[in-house]
C-alpha cells in the first residue's frame, strides 16, 4: 500500500477536488452534510476550539499496487484502522474513493483538531504513515510496497554518475 499525506490550512479546496472528480464515491463520513462547501464549514467549526493550530486540514491518500483491489465494503475498514492508528480516532472525517487511475485508491480528509479541542501530533508522522500502511498490508493481505528509504539502491543516480566521470577543474597556479 502506498500512503501519501499532507497538511494544509483550508478544507474547501481539497474537498472540492475530491468530491468533484468524475466517478468519485463518498464511502464514509461522520459529518452531516455532503457538499464541499458545507463539509468545509463543518470542519472549520473545530478551528474555534484550538485557534493555535495553523495547519488543521489533514489529507491522506492510500493506493494499492497495480493489479490489487479492495472492495468498496473493505475500504471503510481500512480507513477506520488508518485513522485510529494515526491518532485521528476522535475527529470528523470524509472517506472518498476515486476511479480515475489504474490503482485502486481512496482519499481521507480530516481535521487535526479533536472534538475536545486537542490537536493530533504531527511529530514523526511520515514514519508513522509508513508503519500504518505496513500494518494495513498485513491486515488485508496485500503485497507489501517498501518505502523509498527501504528500497535497496540498484544503481547509481544519474547526477552521481555524471559527477564521477566529470573531469577535474584545472588548478590555477599563482
Amino acid at each position: 500500500m502506498i500512503g501519501k499525506h499532507f497538511k494544509g490550512k483550508a478544507f474547501y479546496p481539497i474537498l472540492n477536488y475530491a468530491l468533484s472528480k468524475p466517478g468519485a464515491q463518498l464511502l464514509e463520513t461522520n459529518l452531516a452534510t455532503f457538499t464541499p462547501a458545507n463539509l468545509a464549514q463543518e470542519l472549520n467549526c473545530l478551528r474555534r476550539l484550538n485557534p493555535r493550530v495553523e495547519r488543521c486540514m489533514y489529507h491522506a491518500s492510500l493506493s494499492l499496487p497495480l493489479g490489487e483491489r479492495l472492495e468498496d465494503q473493505s475500504w471503510p475498514g481500512a480507513a477506520q484502522a488508518f485513522l485510529w492508528q494515526m491518532g485521528f480516532d476522535d475527529n470528523p472525517y470524509v472517506v472518498l474513493r476515486h476511479c480515475d487511475r489504474p490503482q485502486n485508491h481512496i482519499h481521507i480528509i480530516t481535521s487535526r483538531i479533536h472534538f475536545d479541542g486537542s490537536c493530533v501530533s504531527d511529530r514523526w508522522d511520515h514514519y508513522r504513515l509508513q508503519a500504518v500502511t505496513r500494518q494495513l498490508e498485513q491486515l488485508f493481505e496485500l503485497t507489501p510496497v517498501p518505502a523509498r528509504w527501504e528500497k535497496q539502491p540498484d544503481s547509481v543516480l544519474q547526477n552521481q554518475e555524471e559527477s564521477i566521470h566529470r573531469l577535474p577543474k584545472k588548478q590555477i597556479q599563482l
